[in-house]
């Protein structure tokens, strides 16, 4: 019985480091792609304005007005105030940052997974042991799922995370008595 208890601790283990991995994954490709609209459509804000100020500078310095260069001047600054409000409403950039910090609690999620899988193979916890670690590390787990809710991520950051390659592999070894079996 004691062997049965165990590997259902191991394998609940295993799937939240597996479920927190991908978690971990969608939210840094979300915070990537949060930062690539930020990026995106703040650059252009800043080339307008930078543009449109070097433009009433040489006027003003003139003392010509050209109607074209002006009514241009006033599409180009109409464009950049437009851009800014979208970067305020959607705020990429504190999106970007959520999704960072979710990403980053997952991952340690993970790492406690691991760090207690190996150090079972090592030393061995009891069953009532393995128990209540996979169920503190599963209380955690679920806070962060209720967390992550402010910060979606759509199906594409989902199919990135599935094929993502694991940078430090991580396979389940079976226990010493199931292995000599």
């Amino acid at each position: 019985m004691e062997n049965r208890q165990l590997n259902g601790a191991i394998s609940l283990l295993d799937e939240l480091r597996t479920d927190a991995k991908l978690g971990k994954s969608k939210h840094f490709n979300a915070s990537r792609r949060k930062m690539g609209l930020h990026n995106w459509v703040g650059i252009p804000v800043v080339l307008i304005n930078v543009f449109i100020g070097t433009v009433i500078v040489a006027l003003l310095s003139d003392g010509t007005a050209n109607k074209w260069v002006s009514i241009g001047s006033a599409i180009l600054a109409f464009a950049a105030a437009s851009l800014s409000a979208l970067q305020t409403f959607f705020n990429f950039h504190k999106a970007a940052e959520g999704h960072s910090s979710v990403g980053n609690r997952y991952l340690g999620i993970s790492r406690q997974c691991k760090k207690i899988i190996r150090k079972h193979q090592d030393i061995p916890y009891t069953a009532e042991n393995l128990w209540k670690e996979a169920e503190i590390i599963q209380s955690e787990y679920l806070a962060i799922n209720t967390e992550a809710e402010a910060f979606p991520t759509n199906d594409k950051d989902l199919s990135k995370a599935r094929t993502a390659q694991e940078i430090t592999p991580f396979t389940l070894e079976k226990p010493k008595a199931e292995q000599s079996a």
